[in-house]
């Protein structure tokens, strides 16, 4: 596994290139600073430090990380975790359970919330503080008849992917109206623009006419 880039914030200037992570077993998942190695253990990874394994967390299948680097993991049992790194003189760590959350199959976040999605395809949203305390959840609508197979995120806009391939975004009262291209698969972003994937394998995108 590699790691390259710059974390907002950080004192040291970054990775300008790809750098070979050692230390680590083997991974199946990654998201920004954590991985998931294929026997259910969490790895925390921030370029500087060797690769830390989170104390409390077992059994992990699928790993999200969110808001202020919050890790976001969901266990065999369908149970919904989060864990925050401490943060000198700001925040102590913390691991903690939701309980809202049960039956989970997978979890997504963006800058803002975090989605998770149960085992009979319903969304579920909630916004997450600093300290990891989480908003009351609330039921993300789906299109009629059609149920959700995973979440797409980006800095400004989500996504429901829908088990029959279509995609479908997230209407909230930060973003405004816009339309999905057709046969778009698959769909990544930062702040300001957007990327989509076709099923013919050509890629497309736009942004604000601020980053342009």
């Amino acid at each position: 596994m590699y790691i390259w880039g710059q974390q907002y914030g950080w004192e040291n200037k970054g990775i300008p290139f790809p750098q070979l992570v050692t230390g680590l077993p083997e991974i199946k998942e990654i998201s920004g600073l954590y991985a998931l190695d294929v026997d259910g253990k969490v790895w925390m990874l921030n370029g500087i430090e060797p690769p830390t394994p989170i104390d409390g967390l077992s059994n992990v299948v699928s790993i999200s990380d969110t808001v202020n680097d919050i890790l976001a993991a969901v266990t065999l049992k369908g149970q919904l975790w989060l864990w925050a790194p401490e943060v000198a003189e700001y925040r102590e760590e913390t691991l903690v359970q939701v309980k809202h959350a049960s039956q989970v199959k997978a979890v997504y976040g963006d800058v803002y919330d975090i989605y998770w999605i149960d085992q009979d395809h319903k969304v579920w949203r909630a916004g997450i503080e600093w300290d990891a305390k989480l908003h009351e959840p609330t039921a993300v609508a789906l299109p009629e008849g059609k149920k959700a197979m995973r979440v797409e995120t980006t800095y400004e806009d989500d996504y429901l992917v829908t088990t029959d391939g279509n995609i479908v975004p997230i209407q909230q009262e930060r973003q405004p109206e816009y339309e999905v291209p057709e046969q778009t698969v698959q769909i990544a972003g930062t702040y300001g623009m957007r990327f989509y994937l076709k099923s013919d394998g050509t890629v497309g995108g736009e942004a604000n006419s601020y980053v342009l």
